[in-house]
């Protein structure tokens, strides 16, 4: 069985937090977080963000980074 660092509770700035969803799963990457729900206050996780001029889906692409995104509210 493994362990993973998981963060279940985290804003970006949609809300109240200060970093954007990139920015966020960029964050998770560096710390070793491994799991991570993104939870705004008041607003769905967005299904799609832009990277480099491209429209891409917010949990796959933390998948390709090596973080399971899980969507809430």
């Amino acid at each position: 069985m493994a362990n993973y660092f998981c963060d279940l509770h985290s804003h970006t700035n949609l809300s109240d937090g200060n970093d954007t969803v990139e920015e966020l799963i960029a964050a998770a990457v560096r710390e070793g977080v491994k799991i991570f729900a993104l939870t705004d206050h008041d607003v769905l996780p967005p299904k799609t963000f832009i990277v480099d001029g491209k429209e891409v889906d917010t949990v796959e692409y933390a998948k390709s980074q090596g973080v399971l995104l899980v969507p809430g509210v």
